[in-house]
């Protein structure tokens, strides 16, 4: 039972559609009310669950420090039901 294994991928197969549902609610309660950040106090650090797309600084950064961008920072942005 290594990490990675077929224990694990299977696992984490069985419990994707939960956790899909899960933070699709997390994310219709922050847009519905109006949050901006949601994050997960359970664990000993702090989670982000949910960021409003309008804090995403990823493509202005990057170019600031003269990174490289990859395909990665191309991922398009949620449209949420927020107005800006």
């Amino acid at each position: 039972m290594e990490p990675g294994g077929d224990l694990y991928k299977q696992q984490a197969d069985l419990m994707k559609p939960a956790y899909d549902k899960l933070m699709k609610a997390i994310e219709e309660v922050a847009v519905d009310g109006k949050y901006d950040y949601v994050f997960d106090r359970g664990s000993k650090d702090y989670s982000i669950l949910y960021t409003n797309a309008k804090f995403d600084i990823t493509g202005p950064g990057s170019e600031e420090t003269g990174a490289e961008t990859s395909d990665i920072f191309n991922i398009p942005r949620q449209q949420t039901g927020c107005s800006e």
